[in-house]
């Protein structure tokens, strides 16, 4: 404690998540709308948690990417991270992948249903507004942007160059 005195904290660790914002070679956002038992569909950015220990960001986002979408890039960056929860020890990171290109088809999972949907800019700056979008960090991103307009040319060009 500060006072020098010992108390016991709770923290919960979890293995920290990718989330990609892939843009497609025609300019087009991947968007997900998912199923999983016993939760109601949701939509989602393409992602997931870090799997493998020596996995880096950018292979998970790339792995995550070609699972959910078949989908891959070979221009991606780390756009944000984020750690949602003060008691929780995970981060969020942010990648965006431009320049998409399918070369698979979607692994559908037994515990997961996935239907790719691609959006428009436009078209995702609404569907974020569902109450059913997961990626609260990617929301609070692309509100802000939508209320600045120099934070919103930076959007633009992160995504479809300058």
């Amino acid at each position: 404690m500060f006072d020098g005195t010992k108390e016991v904290f709770e923290v919960a660790k979890k293995a920290d998540s990718v989330s990609v914002i892939a843009v497609t070679e025609e300019k087009k956002i991947l968007f997900l709308e998912e199923s999983q038992p016993g939760i109601n569909s949701y939509f989602s950015m393409p992602g997931g948690h870090l799997d493998f220990k020596d996995e880096d960001l950018i292979q998970a986002g790339l792995r995550e990417l070609r699972e959910e979408t078949g989908y891959t890039s070979s221009d991606i960056e780390l756009w944000f991270q984020f750690q949602p929860a003060v008691k929780i020890d995970y981060v969020s990171n942010i990648l965006v992948a431009r320049g998409c290109k399918r070369v698979d088809e979607v692994k559908e999972l037994k515990g997961e249903r996935i239907k790719v949907l691609e959006l428009e800019f436009d078209e995702l700056l609404e569907k974020i507004r569902d109450e059913r979008f997961y990626n609260l960090d990617i929301k609070l991103e692309l509100l802000l942007a939508q209320t600045d307009l120099k934070r919103m040319e930076k959007l633009r060009a992160l995504l479809y160059g300058s």
